[in-house]
């Protein structure tokens, strides 16, 4: 087997992980927002255009970037 794929003991984790709140992913918006960058992004690719790829991989910043206030706005008011 390769070392890559062997099983390692993992370490290192310093807190108990009862913090993290995870929530479903099913929000709608979300996902026609994703699959719309990932369109732009094979369009991109296959058309070979860096600025549409470009174009593509801001929106998903700034997509990321919203999903992380609503999330820290979230974890403020509970």
């Amino acid at each position: 087997m390769l070392p890559f794929l062997k099983n390692k003991q993992e370490g290192g984790m310093s807190g108990p992980m009862d913090s993290i709140k995870r929530e479903s992913d099913s929000d709608e918006e979300s996902f026609e927002m994703l699959d719309a960058v990932v369109d732009d992004i094979l369009e991109a690719v296959h058309k070979k255009d860096k600025a549409l790829l470009k174009g593509a991989l801001e929106a998903f910043m700034e997509h990321i970037q919203d999903q992380d206030e609503v999330q820290d706005h979230d974890e403020m008011e509970s």
